[in-house]
């Protein structure tokens, strides 16, 4: 859910940041005067102070070519592996996306200079990457070169939560003393103890606090003003309201539900989306009219706005009062196509996804091993389909004993037929999920330990989706417990079906 709120997500300690990477004046022209000024050889393309000068716009985040950033970083990298450039080609990997390269960088970096800074980004690198007990091992090594920093904490509980030990987390987070901090990072303070909130069965307050994010731009798609009056939460017989759809795909569809609620109330509703998601959403009874959210500023056919994701905490309704039955329509025409695709079977025909966005920060802690959810396709009476798309379908091979569906999946459209087609979906915590649960369709999601706000309760069923059971990482370093589990209820699925 990129574009998406990044879940559990914090400001930290700005001063040990790799200095802004691929921003700082300084870190780029110790690099310049490190490198040759002409082209190396196989470098006959650009000279390198320009390839410079192109990775910079690369990692700009109008343009995010992460991959041509990527690359050119690693050429330059390999003539020069002098420390400025180490952990200029550190930051660049970050930047782009490669947090296990970065890590591995940042790793080699801290062993040559052991300070706070050095050990704090290789701490970032490693929760990136997945690894959340280095992580920890690695910023508690920043804490003791500096016991002063107290914005890293926050860094220190994130660590602490995704390896499982939430109340040890929740009461770091309460012991730090707010007068220490940024203003960014006191408010990322209350969104981290909003998750946890949450998790301890206060949704409205944890959800009060997760919206502060919005100011920090780590909530919805920031602070945002519209030509008419921002909604109060007030009933207005006979008005309409704008729900703007904002964050990922999974998001629009998330807060979509509430417009059952302002129907109720006696208003009209819009709801705007970002991801070409208008006939998806116009399945939608409850909503009046679906349009492009491109173009907002210049949109007035409507009394009053209201950003979706802070649709729950605006109407003022706590967990049991959310809609969660089906809400969502799959088009006929698409589910008599993937009907000819997904052909009726004495088996369980069950359809996978194990991976989300790479580009979304945390994407390596949610994925879920291929191999682990192939090996479903080992249980008598049941047929694998995979519903990855994009990413992830490399690790397919030819003798896969799940059916690849990728190139057909053109569509949202045709995501929704497939998924009407199939019995069960079985997913890591990707739009996938939100997709198969809105239609209806019997849903397990399997979740990391700190999993996305919607999730953060901690229990097996969700108070969001009637037709979801939740499934969440045991230990830190593997998914075997997870999986077991997965396994046995699917045996189980099998035989009463």
């Amino acid at each position: 859910m990129i574009g998406s709120l990044k879940q559990f997500t914090h400001i930290d300690g700005e001063k040990y940041l790799n200095e802004g990477g691929s921003k700082n004046v300084e870190v780029w022209a110790a690099v310049r005067q490190g490198l040759p000024t002409t082209p190396s050889q196989g470098m006959d393309v650009l000279p390198v102070p320009e390839m410079l000068r192109v990775i910079e716009y690369c990692l700009d985040y109008r343009v995010e070519d992460f991959e041509t950033a990527y690359k050119l970083a690693k050429t330059l990298y390999a003539t020069n592996s002098q420390f400025d450039v180490m952990n200029w080609y550190a930051s660049v990997c970050y930047d782009a996306k490669k947090y296990p390269e970065s890590y591995e960088v940042c790793k080699k970096i801290a062993s040559l200079m052991p300070t706070a800074g050095t050990y704090f980004n290789a701490s970032r690198a490693a929760q990136r990457s997945g690894f959340p007990g280095e992580a920890e091992s690695l910023i508690r090594k920043a804490l003791a070169l500096d016991t002063s920093a107290t914005p890293i904490l926050l860094d220190l509980a994130v660590y602490i939560s995704s390896q499982g030990r939430f109340d040890e987390a929740f009461e770091l987070l309460q012991s730090i003393d707010p007068k220490q901090l940024s203003r960014r990072d006191r408010l990322a303070l209350e969104v981290n103890k909003g998750w946890h909130y949450i998790r301890l069965g206060d949704f409205k307050k944890g959800i009060k606090l997760i919206s502060y994010g919005r100011s920090i731009q780590i909530w919805g798609a920031g602070i945002m003003t519209l030509p008419r009056p921002l909604w109060d939460g007030v009933t207005r017989k006979g008005k309409t309201i704008l729900i703007v759809g904002e964050g990922g795909i999974g998001d629009e569809i998330i807060v979509a539900r509430f417009s059952k609620i302002l129907q109720e109330r006696g208003m009209k509703v819009i709801m705007s989306t970002v991801h070409k998601a208008q006939r998806i959403l116009s399945s939608i009874t409850t909503i009046d009219k679906v349009i492009d959210g491109h173009n907002l500023s210049t949109y007035t056919d409507y009394d009053y706005y209201v950003p979706g994701m802070d649709l729950v905490s605006v109407l003022d309704i706590d967990e049991d009062k959310i809609p969660n039955k089906p809400y969502i329509k799959a088009d006929p025409a698409f589910v008599k196509k993937w009907s000819a695709i997904i052909p009726r079977s004495k088996k369980l025909r069950v359809g996978v996804r194990w991976s989300g966005n790479n580009l979304y920060e945390d994407d390596l802690q949610r994925t879920v091993p291929f191999d682990a959810l192939e090996a479903l396709a080992d249980i008598p009476g049941v047929k694998l389909y995979s519903l990855q798309r994009d990413t992830g379908i490399e690790v397919i091979s030819p003798l896969s004993r799940m059916v690849p569906l990728h190139d057909k999946l053109e569509t949202l459209d045709d995501a929704l037929g497939a998924i009407a087609n199939l019995d069960l979906v079985i997913t890591s915590c990707t739009s996938i999920a939100h997709l198969s649960a809105a239609l209806g369709k019997k849903t397990w999601v399997i979740l990391p330990f700190m999993p996305y706000y919607i999730w953060a309760n901690l229990r097996k069923k969700s108070p969001w989706y009637a037709s979801v059971t939740l499934y969440r990482k045991a230990t830190d370093s593997s998914w075997d417990v997870t999986m077991a589990e997965v396994r046995k209820d699917l045996k189980k699925l099998v035989k009463t079906s």
